[in-house]
C-alpha cells in the first residue's frame, strides 16, 4: 500500500480493511439503493391513512444527525395489510445517529391508523441519501 505524509515527521504505516474503510465512509454518507428490483427502505405504523412513521437503522452509525435526499417520489410506495401505493410527500422526522424517522405522506388512504406499514424503493432508478457530512 501507499501512504502520503504532510510534512517531514513520517508515521507508522496504517493498514484497515476494506470493511474497516467502508464502514468510516458510511459514518458520512449512506445511500439506499436496490441490487435488483427492490430495497426495503424501513418499517414503522401508520398515524393516519395519510400520514406514516418509518424507522431506518442505519448499518453504523452517522457522525451526527443526518439530512435526508431521494430520487423522486415515483420510486418509493408504502405497503400494508396486501395493498401498496405511491409516496406524494416525504420528509425526515426526528432520530439519531443509529436511525432516521421518515415522514412519507401519501394522496389517498393506504389502511388503518395503528396498523404497521413498510416502505421500500421498487425499481433500480430510485435511492434514499442519508448525509452526515461535514
Amino acid at each position: 500500500g501507499i501512504q502520503l505524509e504532510v510534512g517531514e515527521q513520517a508515521t507508522a504505516f496504517e493498514h484497515c480493511s476494506f470493511g474497516d474503510e467502508l464502514a468510516r465512509c458510511q459514518r458520512y454518507y449512506q445511500r439506499l439503493i436496490p441490487q435488483n428490483a427492490a430495497a426495503v427502505v424501513g418499517s414503522g405504523v401508520e398515524y393516519s391513512t395519510t400520514s406514516h412513521y418509518i424507522i431506518h437503522h442505519h448499518p453504523v452509525p452517522m457522525r451526527t444527525t443526518c439530512t435526508l435526499g431521494y430520487s423522486d417520489f415515483t420510486h418509493l410506495r408504502l405497503y400494508t395489510q396486501g395493498t401498496s401505493t405511491t409516496i406524494n410527500g416525504f420528509s425526515r422526522g426526528g432520530g439519531t445517529s443509529y436511525t432516521s424517522e421518515l415522514n412519507p405522506s401519501t394522496a389517498s388512504g393506504i389502511g388503518t391508523a395503528g396498523n404497521g406499514i413498510w416502505m421500500r424503493i421498487y425499481d433500480t432508478s430510485g435511492h434514499v441519501d442519508f448525509d452526515a457530512e461535514l
